[in-house]
């Protein structure tokens, strides 16, 4: 069976890797990965960190999970019963957890050794090392391989989240939090004095994504951004703009990612990021 590629985060480590399916629920599809409902085969990966699965590859639908491991899941096997009363089918494993605060999302997992995959869940989670030290180990061992890279560097990017174009106060809350997280200390008046009006030509039930189109307006309020942060920083730190083709990267998304010089240097030379 030929999956969808997994790409190890630096710093994680394999736990659990086993060939089976996941129930896409309406739920689920309606709030974190799209796509039609049903049951998809694949394969499940457990690592130190993270929950993934990767599906069989040519599927009209390659629907995907890759998400944080946490330690507020609610985890069981579950045997299912016909009219409540005939078993149905091999036993399930389910993880149960909360989206946005509002709506309970059920995960069904089949796998050969359901007991095997509740017990590896409910490890621990490793502490891990934070992404900036992360990067320059990776960096100092040469570590090439660009898929490995992606999630690092997300948490290491301007912007880290999704807003309309038209939503300025959810664009400066965006801004305010992803600031804070990267060590940056520009506040929220710094953010609304800028100017960050743009209007698309078309809206995002057109699915357009040149320009003109809702992806191309937000690009444009992110370089304004970057710009401008760049013109007052007076770190080591500066954002940069590269290619939009690092893997795993979310598609036609901006990759400005904050780095000092050497950082964006080995990158470059390692070919980890591209040059726009």
């Amino acid at each position: 069976m030929t999956t969808v590629p997994f790409d190890l985060p630096l710093g994680d480590s394999i736990l659990f890797d086993v060939e089976g399916s996941l129930e896409f629920t309406d739920a689920m599809c309606a709030t974190t990965v799209g796509g039609p409902s049903g049951t998809v085969a694949g394969r499940i990966i457990v690592t130190e960190q993270r929950l993934a699965f990767r599906p069989v590859v040519g599927q009209p639908h390659p629907q995907r999970i890759d998400m944080g491991r946490d330690p507020n899941w609610q985890i069981e096997v579950v045997q299912r019963r016909f009219l409540g009363l005939i078993r149905r089918g091999a036993p399930v494993v389910e993880i149960s957890y909360r989206w946005a605060n509002y709506r309970d999302i059920v995960m069904a997992f089949h796998v050969p050794d359901p007991e095997a995959f509740v017990e590896v869940l409910r490890r621990e989670l490793g502490a891990g090392k934070d992404a900036r030290t992360l990067l320059r180990e990776a960096l100092d061992d040469g570590i090439s391989d660009r898929g490995r890279y992606a999630r690092m560097l997300h948490v290491l990017s301007f912007p880290q989240g999704f807003w309309h174009t038209e939503a300025i106060d959810d664009l400066v809350d965006l801004v305010s939090d992803t600031f804070e997280e990267l060590g940056i200390e520009l506040d929220e008046a710094w953010v609304r004095g800028l100017e960050l009006d743009v209007e698309p030509l078309y809206g995002p039930e057109d699915y357009e994504t040149g320009p003109g189109s809702e992806a191309w307006a937000r690009k444009e309020q992110v370089e304004r951004i970057c710009v401008a942060a760049n013109a007052v920083l007076d770190g080591p730190r500066r954002f940069y703009q590269f290619a939009e083709d690092v893997p795993g990267w979310e598609f036609d998304e901006a990759v400005w990612l904050f780095l000092d010089a050497s950082e964006r240097e080995r990158l470059l030379e390692l070919d980890i990021v591209r040059p726009v």
